[in-house]
């Protein structure tokens, strides 16, 4: 049962975004609700300023575009690259892009924030 149709049964106010969570935890043992506090958000932006640089070319030195990308596995391997394809053939090997710095460079993703984010006066 959706979550709006629960919610008109059990007429439970919604004031804040703590009663959502209630409500979707009572319509169903099928979901997980997890809190997400304001340090699960994380400042990648600030990687492109030091210890990463956006590249036109891989590792071959061939170019690359981000819009030719089709395939990007999930592979952990050195920080700081990425493997993809430009197309969905399973035979063809996977590129590497290396964003990465010459030198060496200390990766490390700092949180967003530690606040929670204000609401605006026009908002509330």
């Amino acid at each position: 049962m959706p979550s709006w149709r629960k919610n008109k049964k059990v007429n439970l106010p919604i004031y804040h975004p703590h009663d959502w969570y209630q409500l979707v935890r009572a319509c169903s043992s099928k979901f997980t609700v997890v809190e997400i506090e304001p340090g699960y958000f994380m400042d990648f932006s600030a990687l492109l300023k030091d210890p990463l640089v956006s590249r036109h070319k891989d590792v071959a030195g061939k170019p690359f575009k981000w819009h030719d990308v089709q395939w990007l596995p999930y592979i952990v391997q050195e920080c700081g690259t990425v493997q993809f394809k430009t197309s969905l053939n399973r035979e063809e090997p996977f590129p590497t892009l290396n964003f990465r710095r010459r030198g060496t460079h200390d990766i490390n993703v700092r949180p967003l924030t530690d606040k929670p984010v204000p609401i605006s006066v026009q908002k509330k």
